[in-house]
């Protein structure tokens, strides 16, 4: 039986749409999650017994054996919106299980924003004190670098803070 990273197994279901009958099926013989009372839960993906056996299930069968209702819908996005919003397929990180574990919600920020990453402001100022007082020589970049730190302790931070 081969195990899985859920986080593989949403993006890679969702990649070849479990196409019922495929001739390169998954890599991964069942999904795995835990219920409401951390009880583990398994579905397995390919037919287990009669006509169909060792065919890969398809997303229409999967949401049927996960217990949703898939009468009216008819599109494949419809079918992978249910899927979402189930355990199976929720994904965290190694991050948020620890997190959980000692009860502390992680909050993972935008790369790269600068008014939610204060060091990207740090950054930002430090680059433009540089680029508008170099003249391109190694040592006065040196020197330019630790005079921007010290610019940004006595004027940005003041200003802000």
């Amino acid at each position: 039986m081969k195990f899985f990273n859920r986080m593989f197994t949403f993006d890679f279901l969702f990649s070849i749409s479990l196409k019922p009958n495929q001739k390169n099926p998954p890599p991964l013989d069942r999904l795995c999650w835990k219920d409401e009372n951390e009880n583990e839960k398994f579905l397995e993906i390919f037919f287990e017994k009669g006509p169909r056996k060792g065919q890969c299930k398809g997303l229409r069968q999967i949401d049927i054996e996960l217990g949703f209702d898939i009468d009216s819908i008819e599109k494949l996005n419809d079918l992978k919106a249910l899927l979402v919003i189930h355990p199976a397929f929720s994904v965290s990180s190694k991050l948020e299980e620890l997190g959980k574990k000692y009860g502390v919600k992680i909050i993972f920020l935008p790369k790269f924003h600068c008014e939610l990453n204060p060091m990207e402001g740090v950054w930002c100022h430090n680059k433009q004190y540089v680029r508008r007082r170099t003249d391109q020589k190694f040592e006065k970049m040196k020197n330019l670098i630790k005079e921007s730190r010290e610019d940004f302790r006595n004027n940005v931070l003041s200003v802000n803070y």
